[in-house]
């Protein structure tokens, strides 16, 4: 049976529990089970609890809230005695699948089989469509704020000469980095930062006389701004594995030693149990990328707002791009003190550089003191001794402005994460709206939106993530690695609209490939590990959204309905500035100077639905962001409201797509009118007809003109029946020794997942 919906469960605890630990010897009196329980969708584990020590009477209350999207016949759920070295089944309860859809189990009482006790857990299952009735995404740690502003930024910098449809709207600026700044210059308070890695040699104005930030925020301090920042605290960048991630950590501390800047290097620990902190901080990142301050109101003159930036970019090296992405004319200007090539060792000085593409926002109003809540609930769990430095902002200081409710056009906008209570202090007002896995409380509320989002959705969906793997229930490989449902939610809304003969499309943009150096063995194997979960998650939405074109009776091909793209720049060989020395013949800048070309990288986390709402923050649409316990992450669900209940599909969300388009066709979407609907099948078919074509041309072809399209189509090949190669003759990606398919490794899957 195909269950699509959501699970609220409440495991209140147990009776008469059967002891394991004395079954056999009874020599240690009172050493009774440690239980704790699963609950699998026939072999997929979705939840666990914590461990009750000693006692055939547990108590648990603990409550979850899970997405379906699976196919099942029973929910399973065992009790378990944890022993030290594993784990001895207790007892077991198989409720039919469809009790459950129905709600059938009014006492909340299970007896156990194969052992004596009884469990007492509530279970209620919701319909997906009965969850839907408002644009707030329900129960989460922080509501839905009207009011406010919010502004989207493609890239750190757009110059006069780059595409740009939005930037004539009134919500919205042409560089992050420059506005960002702007506000690090302006605060009279504080400004907090919270990133996975930040330099301080970087300059966000690539004016020459312009200051580096950390020479900005060390003379802001001396000024009086309390100054704050909470960086990820790399496992490997000390001893022999300094520098392998690169997020400059230690000489972040180094450089802010002995000046009023208070800098606070955090690890992703876990307060339970000591195997599992040494695991948690080696596998998993604080992945929040965040800054917020307090600002001069341009509204009310005298008083002051808050104002708050996220998004993909952190402020760091190599991020620094625009929508030209120039492998090459920027060497000697923008990208002298910046150069990144993570894929090739080439010099600096002769490129090519990787082009960076990611997206930003800005906003003010309430949902930037749900910002700075967040910031401040990870401060004072993570810099415990210095928890205090907290109490020197006071919210209540700030204009929030007030909600018009006369307004022709409003902003809704929630803030939403992924974490945990080993990395924040919760409200205890809000607790409710947490979920538990393992005995931690979880605020999951990206996975909830995504899902929430997805599900609302009546015309198309676009994507820009870095990674995109999930819903292992439906690989073919049946790995139990990475069960976020949010893959086979958008493959079963492309299959509903099928079934119910409407047009829908879901446009899915990845990198060509992971970064990292081919020939480092250590992150070629996670590469490749990265590409496989990948393949497969395309994999199984391609089956099940051929399953309902088999249904319906349409000849049509799945790869019209799920279109996976990457991006890649390709430049004329004569448009090199002549001030660039050329590279000697035979070299690895030779190469990349003959062929001209590079792929862009994609960063972005993002998702568009309607052209009438997105999610935009840190996290990418994978497991370690969406879990909860792994990644920290931070996002917004934002979208426009005219009056009291229109959505606004024609706003500032509708223009950051179009303009995203125009960078990524350069220009063709608003001249091509196949291109002006999304949802349509002649926009599906133009797009994959554009982005074939410039596969082609990237891996063996010559840039004849400066505005080839950019879209590149995934190198898949989809069958009818939603099975999935590569794309003939390109088993390995251009230019690159990885193969489209990736491949097993040694590195854990809860690593790469």
């Amino acid at each position: 049976m195909f269950v699509h919906g959501t699970l609220d469960m409440n495991l209140m605890g147990g009776s008469r529990i059967k002891d394991k630990d004395n079954l056999l010897f009874n020599i240690a009196r009172g050493d009774w089970s440690d239980s704790y329980v699963t609950v699998l969708l026939d072999t997929t584990v979705i939840f666990r609890s914590s461990v009750q020590v000693n006692t055939m009477d547990p108590v648990w209350e603990e409550n979850t809230r899970l997405s379906l999207c699976h196919n099942a016949s029973y929910l399973h759920i065992k009790v378990w005695d944890k022993d030290y070295f594993d784990s001895e089944l207790i007892g077991f309860v198989k409720v039919p699948i469809e009790s459950v859809v129905a709600n059938e189990n009014k006492d909340d009482v299970y007896e156990l089989e194969d052992s004596q006790g009884l469990l007492h857990l509530h279970l209620s299952f919701t319909p997906w469509h009965e969850t839907l009735t408002t644009t707030e995404v329900p129960r989460c740690y922080f509501p839905e704020r009207r009011g406010g502003s919010v502004v989207f930024y493609q890239d750190a910098h757009h110059t006069p000469e780059s595409m740009d449809l939005h930037s004539s709207q009134d919500n919205s600026s042409p560089s992050a980095w420059e506005d960002i700044e702007q506000v690090l210059l302006k605060a009279k308070q504080f400004i907090y930062i919270t990133g996975w890695s930040f330099y301080s040699s970087i300059r966000l104005n690539r004016r020459r006389d312009s200051m580096k930030i950390g020479e900005i925020l060390k003379k802001r301090a001396e000024e009086g701004v309390h100054v704050a920042i909470l960086i990820w605290n790399e496992k490997f960048s000390a001893g022999l594995c300094a520098g392998l991630i690169g997020t400059h950590d230690e000489d972040t501390e180094k450089f802010f030693e002995g000046s009023k800047v208070h800098v606070a290097l955090v690890r992703r620990n876990s307060t339970m149990y000591p195997i599992k902190e040494r695991a948690k901080e080696t596998l998993f990142s604080h992945h929040q990328k965040a800054i917020v301050a307090d600002n001069p109101d341009p509204e009310k003159p005298g008083k002051s707002s808050l104002v708050a930036f996220l998004g993909g970019l952190d402020l760091t090296d190599g991020r620094w791009d625009t929508p030209d992405h120039e492998l090459f004319n920027t060497l000697n200007t923008s990208h002298r003190e910046d150069f990144r090539n993570e894929f090739f060792d080439v010099s600096s000085r002769l490129g090519p550089r990787q082009p960076w593409h990611d997206v930003h926002c800005m906003i003010r109003g309430l949902a930037s003191r749900d910002i700075l809540r967040n910031f401040k609930e990870r401060w004072r769990m993570q810099v415990r001794e210095k928890a205090s430095l907290m109490d020197q902002v006071d919210e209540n200081d700030f204009d929030f402005g007030e909600d018009d409710e006369e307004a022709e056009v409003a902003w809704k906008v929630q803030v939403l994460r992924s974490i945990d209570n080993d990395s924040a202090v919760f409200s205890s007002e809000r607790k409710t709206f947490l979920t538990s896995s393992h005995g931690h409380l979880l605020d999951q509320s990206i996975q909830h939106a995504l899902v929430h989002v997805i599900r609302k959705a009546e015309r198309f969906l676009y994507i820009e993530s870095q990674y995109f793997v999930g819903a292992s229930h439906f690989w073919s490989s049946k790995e139990d690695v990475a069960t976020n449902v949010v893959p086979m939610e958008i493959a079963e809304k492309i299959a509903s609209k099928i079934r119910a003969g409407e047009s829908f499309r879901a446009y899915v943009v990845v990198p060509m490939c992971p970064e990292g150096k081919t020939d480092n063995k250590i992150i070629l194997c996670s590469m490749v590990a990265i590409l496989r979960w990948q393949f497969l998650t395309f994999q199984a939405m391609f089956r099940h959204i051929a399953d309902a074109l088999k249904e319906v009776g349409s000849t049509e091909s799945p790869g019209d309905y799920l279109i996976p793209l990457c991006l890649a720049k390709m430049e004329l060989k004569g448009r090199v500035s002549r001030d660039l020395p050329r590279p000697s013949e035979g070299s690895e800048e030779s190469r990349w100077r003959d062929l001209s070309r590079f792929l862009i990288y994609v960063h972005s986390k993002l998702l568009i639905a309607d052209d009438a709402v997105l999610v935009l923050g840190s996290p990418n649409l994978n497991e370690r962001s969406l879990n909860g316990g792994r990644d920290t992450e931070l996002a917004i669900m934002a979208l426009q409201e005219r009056g009291k209940n229109e959505v606004v599909t024609d706003g500032s969300v509708a223009a950051f797509r179009r303009s995203l388009w125009m960078e990524h066709t350069t220009g063709k979407s608003e001249n091509d009118p196949l291109l002006a609907d999304p949802s349509s099948a002649a926009c599906a078919r133009r797009i994959n007809q554009l982005a074939d074509d410039a596969l082609v041309n990237f891996a063996e072809g010559e840039a004849s003109t400066h505005d080839h399209c950019r879209f590149l189509k995934f190198p898949y090949q989809v069958a009818s029946d939603g099975s999935v190669t590569t794309k003939e003759n390109m088993e390995t990606l251009p230019f690159l020794p990885v193969p489209v398919a990736g491949d097993c490794g040694y590195i854990p899957a809860i690593f790469t997942t």
